[in-house]
């Protein structure tokens, strides 16, 4: 709990964008990570299995290197590192068996790699989602057409190598998923990281009104809320139309991001494992029991959807109404 309310208070003072970093696990091995910025850095160091278990920060100086040493006591255990500043402040490699596993940020979409120099291709998987996940990977041609198809099932937390017999004419490997994934591109040396990532596409939404929820100043992480209310979505356009009356949204959410809840200021505006079930006011201040990030909210899930079960993000604002087109695809579409 001390933990928590130290980071709390740290999201509220500096940027509320937040930059989840993943590497393949194995036994054991040795993580570097350097600050390249010029200013004091902090990050959490993250192991889930499948929940979050500990979550150490540390602080590292201005342009220095550190080494973490990292032990996998499960075979469903996972690290993750997470910061709130620019990703382009740290470079993050993973060694292990004498191997070099550079970490990426890149979470759910669909997500393309090259061909690997191994003679098959291995794909390292990583369920993202605390309970099943359905995986498809296709095997492509030069044209970037399927030419062979698999499917998996990872259980939650579960990760996974997967060996890809090369067939004639291959050329990448393509990657989706049902909810979130970190996945790698495992070479000689290591691993790559994804070369192409798209938005997913999901079934378009009717009869619906919805809101992009953005950090109030600045960049940053947004969700989706769906409002059914009358009275609720005029006040969402009038606080569009009028930023200056600083108005938060308060909701019930669920986990599962329910077709809706994508983070449209990420590469691959990828879903949320979480999503709104219900807008219930639109106010000037809340508790600080429902205050924090929706990449907190992600980590939490299981919890967070029992106690508190609910959000007010104190540094977030409806920003913009978002078309049923623009969910279903991650794509604005211009006419």
């Amino acid at each position: 709990m001390t933990k928590t309310i130290v980071l709390l208070v740290f999201m509220i003072s500096q940027s509320v964008f937040s930059t989840v970093l993943h590497w393949p696990e194995c036994a054991k091995g040795t993580l570097t990570v350097q600050n390249k910025s010029n200013q004091i850095q902090k990050f959490w160091l993250q192991k889930f299995d499948p929940t979050l278990n500990t979550e150490t920060e540390t602080e590292i100086p201005a342009l220095q290197n550190m080494k973490i040493e990292i032990l996998q006591r499960t075979n469903t255990e996972r690290n993750s590192l997470l910061h709130f500043s620019d990703h382009k402040n740290f470079d993050i490699t993973f060694n292990c068996n004498q191997k070099n596993y550079p970490a990426t940020m890149i979470e759910g979409g669909v997500q393309t790699f090259r061909k690997s120099n191994l003679p098959q291709q291995t794909i390292y998987l990583k369920n993202l989602y605390t309970s099943s996940n359905y995986f498809k990977i296709e095997t492509l041609n030069r044209f970037r057409q399927p030419i062979k198809t698999i499917f998996a099932s990872l259980k939650s937390n579960e990760q996974r190598k997967i060996m890809l017999q090369i067939v004639k004419d291959s050329a990448y490997t393509r990657i989706t998923a049902d909810n979130k994934f970190a996945a790698f591109n495992l070479t000689v040396s290591g691993s790559e990281n994804v070369m192409i990532a798209d938005s997913e596409i999901k079934p378009e939404i009717q009869n619906a009104v919805f809101f992009e929820i953005a950090p109030r100043t600045g960049s940053g992480d947004s969700f989706i809320a769906q409002i059914k209310d009358p009275n609720l979505i005029d006040k969402a356009r009038l606080q569009i139309s009028n930023p200056s009356l600083e108005k938060m949204l308060f909701a019930k959410i669920q986990k599962g991001h329910n077709n809706q809840n994508r983070n449209l200021a990420s590469v691959t505006k990828s879903f949320w494992n979480w999503s709104v079930t219900e807008v219930t006011n639109i106010a000037d201040i809340g508790s600080t029991a429902c205050n924090g990030l929706p990449q907190i909210l992600d980590d939490r899930i299981d919890s967070w959807v029992t106690d508190p079960g609910r959000i007010c993000f104190w540094t977030y604002r409806i920003k913009r109404e978002v078309p049923a087109s623009e969910i279903a695809t991650g794509q604005k579409i211009s006419f």
